[in-house]
């Protein structure tokens, strides 16, 4: 019974050393911790104002304006790290938006550092544009404004490229970015002055039959580096096709064609022989001339055209005979030569215009507390002065009724 039972024993023992060992040998070992970067980032503008389009892109519709721009949930980033000597570049694709701000204009990023970067690096990102390839900060930008159609801006159209750089982080760095964008917005406006429909065709804007290029990553698609924020193949250019199909415009009415564009070199404003032409072809064909200027990255630009059946003409703010401000309606309260910019108050809500131009002048209930007020009180002393407005009525009372007062704070005049 002993040497039995000190056999059962000597095997009970054995087995559980055995089993102990075969724990140790089979243990995973532990995972290195990632090294995590968050990035908060934001869009370049000022935000969302009265009166502009509800897009990606927002701008104020002005002569010129600033581009806006919002997060939207599906938006992807493609970052760039490079050691503190780059020698070493890292690209990582398609990191998605983690954490989106109420008003658009902030949003979280959280991207694994790659092994290769170490100590100090830079790291530079872009929107709206892919790497030219793996490891490599140069950037393609999109096809040239020439080679497609413009079109009014929607939701999930990539018409905007940006750029931010954060220098000497490290992995313990939590960085706060801004972007910045690399091209303008320039539209065209066609509005139809007649009682019948447009037909218009080949509708492009162009500095070619003037010996100069206006535009970059117009002859083909650039090459930019993030890293030096400089155009490595620019790839300069002449022409901006807004559209080569037909396209129907109804009596009394705009359509808005929108491109994003690389601006060129600076244009001298006293250089006469700077110039680019409107042309498209409607059964005839139409070319007029207008003077070009510098774009601005981050900058909105218009051209407005009107036709009245036999020609094509170039509306332009108007800034003759010490013209103090101007306020066109045009989808908001903005002075389109001045800084006097509105502010709604009440129930005043945009309308059609008188010719039938959506969002093209603003109606009044007539209730006490709806008006539309400026910064500055209008011109003061007693010179003379000129004011001129377009209204209609639906109703009239036998009281005293203001359509414009300046100088006092009341309606009284």
């Amino acid at each position: 019974m002993r040497i039995i039972s000190f056999t059962m024993t000597l095997l009970l023992m054995l087995w559980l050393t055995a089993c102990s060992n075969q724990e140790v040998v089979d243990k995973e070992p532990e995972a290195t911790p990632a090294r995590l970067l968050k990035l908060k980032a934001s869009m370049p503008g000022e935000g969302t104002k009265s009166g502009t389009l509800s897009t990606r892109l927002t701008f104020t519709e002005t002569e010129e304006g600033t581009i806006t721009v919002q997060w939207k949930t599906g938006d992807k980033i493609n970052l760039c790290f490079v050691s503190e000597d780059g020698t070493v570049v890292r690209t990582v694709p398609d990191v998605p938006v983690a954490n989106i701000s109420e008003n658009g204009k902030y949003a979280d990023f959280e991207i694994i550092i790659p092994e290769a970067i170490t100590g100090t690096f830079h790291l530079y990102g872009i929107y709206g544009a892919p790497f030219s390839e793996a490891n490599s900060s140069i950037v393609v930008l999109p096809a040239p404004a020439g080679s497609s159609s413009g079109t009014a801006l929607n939701d999930t159209e990539a018409v905007s490229v940006m750029r931010f750089a954060a220098e000497n982080l490290t992995e313990t760095s939590s960085p706060q970015v801004s972007f910045s964008h690399i091209g303008s917005i320039f539209s065209v406006w066609i509005y139809n002055n007649t009682t019948s429909p447009l037909n218009v065709n080949q509708i492009k804007v162009s500095s070619e039959n003037h010996g100069f290029q206006w535009l970059k990553n117009s002859s083909g698609q650039a090459l930019f580096n993030l890293a030096d924020n400089q155009f490595i193949a620019p790839n300069v250019g002449s022409d901006l096709l807004f559209s080569s199909s037909s396209l129907s415009i109804a009596p009394y009415t705009t359509r808005r064609l929108y491109r994003w564009v690389v601006p060129g070199d600076a244009i001298d404003s006293s250089d006469t022989s700077k110039k680019i032409d409107f042309s498209c072809y409607t059964g005839s064909y139409f070319v007029n001339t207008v003077s070009a200027r510098t774009l601005l990255a981050g900058k909105y630009y218009r051209l407005k055209m009107v036709w009245d059946g036999s020609i094509f003409s170039n509306i332009k703010t108007p800034t003759e005979n010490n013209l103090v401000a101007y306020w066109p309606f045009d989808g908001n309260v903005e002075d389109a030569v001045g800084s006097n910019h509105g502010t709604l108050y009440g129930n005043v809500t945009l309308t059609t215009g008188r010719k039938g131009d959506v969002d093209g002048a603003y109606h009044l209930d007539g209730s006490k507390g709806d008006y539309i007020r400026c910064v500055t009180p209008g011109i003061t002393g007693s010179a003379a002065r000129t004011i001129s407005l377009w209204a209609k009525a639906d109703a009239l009372s036998t009281s005293v009724q203001a359509l414009v007062a300046y100088g006092e704070d009341d309606g009284s005049f």
